[in-house]
């Protein structure tokens, strides 16, 4: 008989063994993608033609990336109650042409007509860090990645608008930080719990998406060219912790949890 010590290393080694298995299965999306846009291009490039992972995802967050998914048919439920008219999207399109495709995640319609032309709804599920940037410094300087995609569906689907819908994956957390940090930031008649979810307009910019496809096709072309590292190029510096945004903040750099963040140090530059 198996003592109580044997059976939970089983459990954790097997678990953690499934939670790689399963994130080598979804590491064969498509590249380039509306979602990974936005994402450091040699990293882009990396994905496409499996280089090797050194810096591999926290298991924690693999199920984290997931649960995005998991909470979608709820908030269906709940615009439906709310009076929408929600058509799940499941059909992968080509975009202008491509080379990327895409589906969104649900187009809405308002019968009563207070809203009178159907709109993208792109459902997002976000922990305290990513939910306070993207309250503070709006979709495209908070979450780049978000708005990219975003412009790339209206393009896709040819409408003049999207909303951004962004739940809190982790209210205790959420909750925690603004009462320790935001709220006091926010002035002495804050509310004394963080909105429930955030919602953003975003308009068609056909000069933003123009830039994600020009950038798609490049990084197609070198996925299809170019076999050295070093003569791809990159968007960040690995040896620096930091980087400054376009609207000058700066920010810890995504060489930090990049997956081939050893890879591409040792490989430098040669463009």
């Amino acid at each position: 008989m198996l003592d109580t010590k044997t059976v939970r290393e089983v459990i954790i080694r097997r678990v953690s063994e499934a939670l790689r298995t399963w994130e080598a299965q979804q590491a064969d999306h498509d590249v380039p993608s509306p979602s990974g846009i936005h994402s450091c291009f040699r990293q882009q490039w990396a994905k496409a033609t499996k280089q090797e992972v050194t810096n591999p995802d926290q298991l924690a967050w693999i199920k984290n990336m997931e649960q995005g998914k998991l909470v979608e048919p709820f908030w269906s439920d709940i615009f439906r109650l709310g009076g929408f008219t929600v058509a799940d999207l499941n059909e992968r399109l080509t975009i202008a042409g491509g080379p990327m495709t895409g589906v969104g995640d649900r187009m809405i319609t308002d019968e009563t007509g207070e809203i009178e032309i159907p709109f993208l709804l792109e459902l997002k599920n976000l922990g305290p860090f990513s939910y306070y940037e993207l309250m503070k410094h709006g979709l495209k300087n908070a979450t780049p990645y978000y708005y990219y995609q975003v412009q790339a569906y209206m393009e896709m689907y040819n409408i003049p608008f999207a909303v951004v819908f962004a739940g809190q994956a982790e209210a205790s957390s959420i909750t925690w930080w603004w009462r320790v940090r935001e709220k006091k930031q926010s002035g002495p008649n804050a509310t004394e719990w963080p909105p429930a979810f955030l919602v953003e307009v975003v308009e068609r910019a056909p000069a933003d998406f123009a830039w994600a496809q020009q950038r798609a096709v490049d990084v197609r072309w070198y996925i299809d060219n170019v076999t050295a590292m070093a003569k791809v190029p990159r968007d960040f510096d690995p040896a620096q912790p930091k980087y400054k945004t376009p609207d000058g903040r700066n920010k810890q750099s995504p060489c930090n949890y990049c997956p081939i963040r050893d890879g591409c140090m040792k490989a430098g530059e040669q463009l």
